[in-house]
């Protein structure tokens, strides 16, 4: 299985979509997504779509695009619908 971090750039194979993963969800079925969250477009943040982890592959990891240091917690932005 690909190893994708949260954090990493990731583009979606199959829609092209390219973002941050910034959430992960694994079923009982054992299948595994991650929410893709896209740039701001025209000035507003779309919502993460969310992606089978096999459609994934990672541009950039984790350790190139955020800090070091992160403070736990926050709002539940990325929650699925």
């Amino acid at each position: 299985m690909k190893k994708i971090e949260l954090g990493d750039k990731v583009r979606d194979t199959v829609s092209g979509l390219v973002g941050i993963a910034v959430s992960e969800i694994k079923y009982l079925n054992g299948c595994l997504q991650y929410g893709v969250q896209a740039p701001f477009q025209d000035g507003k943040m779309p919502q993460a779509e969310y992606v089978d982890v096999g459609q994934l592959a990672v541009i950039t990891k984790r350790a190139d695009i955020v800090a070091e240091e992160e403070v736990p917690g926050g709002n539940q932005r990325h929650v699925p619908k």
